[in-house]
């Protein structure tokens, strides 16, 4: 079966699944990637794919039915047995599954939906409808695949977990080695051994509610003096966490920085903090591979398959809530005796998403 695997753009939770897959003899895959770049993350810095990747769009911005023309093509009449889809979010990628499906081709969606958002019943019964005649459904864990299953009635055995799989083998030996330096790494940061370090990772935009968790935050240090949050990520809320930072010295404010520098961060943590609500976060994954005791709610979506309250870190009630943020963090203060435990179990849960079982699953789905 020859299959082309079409990527928004090359990534660190997407590049070990696609290297390890075109390497399979069982399968023959041609991967393809709509952009070059995230431009979200661009201050990564990430080494080439180790795949061979084709760019789509290779014009800054093309019209919408150049790239339509293109796609139809070169999947929806090429010479593909099957085509892995980026997605709902680009309207000529859904007037391409649509064609498919109208003419029964095989296609497989890569989706994170966790919460249906408010549709028109046209886009609603279209997205039904794709579903329903999809091959499979590529997601990043229980909460996407819970989605699919019940609102949309995918059958389970049609929905592969593992859509944002890490090369969590190779992240663990990179932050154990990172470890090595922690007091060197500390210093650099202004860091002092003794402090206790919480870390949250992720671009500054609305739906991460910085202020919320960075205010419960700075409540608790006013009775633990030993205590940092380190904030890492740009968008529209950084001026004003750089603003908070300059007022209260326990918050570090980190404005980007490469994926590998960023792994240093989580080296010379202690606590994985998660705020906000999004459809997955390969962030929290991270810290649960790196053995932190996580700290988040249940609106972030991975925190289904990494965090079991009491026993790899505390689920905070109210994502939205300053006095249940308050609460989560004087609670894993208390616990402290405990994050090594929680930490552990945290890099256990962290597994099931890794690349080697996704890769498994994903050709098992693909061969029935």
């Amino acid at each position: 079966m020859r299959i082309a695997f079409i990527s928004n753009h090359p990534a660190p939770y997407r590049d070990p699944f696609l290297g390890r897959l075109v390497r399979r003899t069982d399968v023959e895959v041609d991967v393809f990637s709509l952009f070059s770049e995230d431009e979200a993350h661009h201050f990564w810095k990430l080494d080439s794919p180790v795949y061979r990747n084709v760019v789509l769009v290779n014009e800054p911005w093309p019209p919408k039915w150049k790239t339509f023309l293109k796609l139809i093509r070169m999947f929806v009449f090429g010479r593909y047995d099957c085509v892995c889809w980026p997605g709902f979010l680009l309207d000529y990628l859904i007037y391409c599954m649509l064609i498919q499906a109208v003419l029964g081709k095989k296609y497989i969606v890569c989706a994170d939906t966790v919460v249906q958002k408010s549709l028109g019943g046209i886009s609603f019964y279209i997205k039904k409808f794709l579903c329903k005649h999809a091959s499979m459904i590529f997601v990043p864990g229980k909460a996407s695949k819970e989605y699919f299953s019940n609102l949309l009635a995918v059958p389970s055995e049609k929905i592969c977990i593992g859509a944002y799989a890490l090369d969590g083998r190779a992240i663990e030996k990179k932050i154990c080695d990172f470890r090595k330096e922690k007091s060197v790494i500390r210093r650099r940061y202004g860091i002092s051994s003794g402090d206790n370090v919480f870390l949250m990772v992720a671009n500054m935009i609305k739906t991460r509610y910085y202020p919320i968790t960075t205010s419960a935050f700075i409540n608790v240090a006013k009775t633990h003096r030993d205590i940092k949050f380190i904030v890492v990520g740009v968008g529209p809320d950084l001026e004003l966490m750089q603003k908070i930072a300059a007022e209260h010295t326990e918050v570090k404010v980190i404005p980007g920085t490469s994926f590998e520098n960023m792994l240093e961060l989580y080296a010379i943590a202690d606590v994985y903090v998660h705020g906000g609500t999004e459809p997955a976060s390969t962030a929290l994954v991270i810290g649960a591979i790196s053995k932190l005791p996580l700290l988040s709610s249940r609106a972030v979506g991975c925190s289904w398959d990494c965090l079991e309250d009491g026993h790899s870190g505390c689920c905070v009630a109210d994502y939205l809530s300053e006095s249940e943020w308050s609460k989560g963090f004087e609670r894993m203060l208390v616990n402290k005796h405990l994050w090594i435990e929680w930490g552990e179990r945290a890099n256990v849960l962290s597994q099931a998403l890794d690349v080697e079982p996704t890769v498994e699953e994903f050709c098992s789905l693909i061969k029935k």
